[in-house]
């Protein structure tokens, strides 16, 4: 089989029962679930560069503050919103690839070719989003802790206006 389609395989025989029987629901790639003043997204992202033989993929995470983007003026154009559209976000790999040389962790790519067993990755994914990516979700459902990655990653352009609005009081 494709390894491009072993991916689509892996993520709906494995991946979407168990983020499902967590509440989140599915469009795509991308798994999602409404918390009231927070949404969780979980996303799967191919590599441009997958091919019939090889592919790769990771698995993104985000959590969107609504009264946050509606601070900033920022409305969702497509629901749910979509992981690069969260307030805090992050890779699952840096959650768990940790060690004295990236402290911090750091990005992992899951391997698939045309023989790779699909049960055998799907699983793999789904334990590490349950070890590591929901407890990681569900932190920064607190909004101390999501200001607390925003400040200590200041990866995005947006995130200094977000710790702006905060250190003025107004979220």
């Amino acid at each position: 089989m494709e390894s491009t389609k072993l991916i689509d395989q892996m993520v709906v025989a494995y991946l979407k029962p168990s983020l499902q029987s967590m509440g989140f629901r599915k469009r795509g790639a991308n798994f999602w679930r409404d918390h009231g003043r927070v949404i969780d997204v979980v996303n799967v992202q191919k590599s441009q560069w997958n091919d019939a033989r090889s592919a790769s993929f990771t698995v993104n995470l985000g959590v969107y503050w609504k009264h946050i983007h509606e601070l900033l003026g920022e409305s969702v154009k497509t629901f749910p919103p979509k992981e690069y559209q969260c307030t805090v976000r992050e890779r699952l790999g840096r959650l768990f690839n940790i060690s004295p040389e990236f402290p911090d962790g750091r990005d992992s790519w899951w391997e698939v070719t045309e023989t790779t067993d699909p049960a055998t990755i799907g699983a793999d994914v789904v334990n590490r989003i349950q070890e590591f990516g929901i407890p990681w979700l569900e932190r920064l459902h607190d909004l101390e802790a999501a200001m607390a990655h925003l400040q200590a990653h200041r990866l995005y352009r947006r995130d200094g206006a977000i710790l702006e609005l905060h250190a003025k009081g107004k979220l």
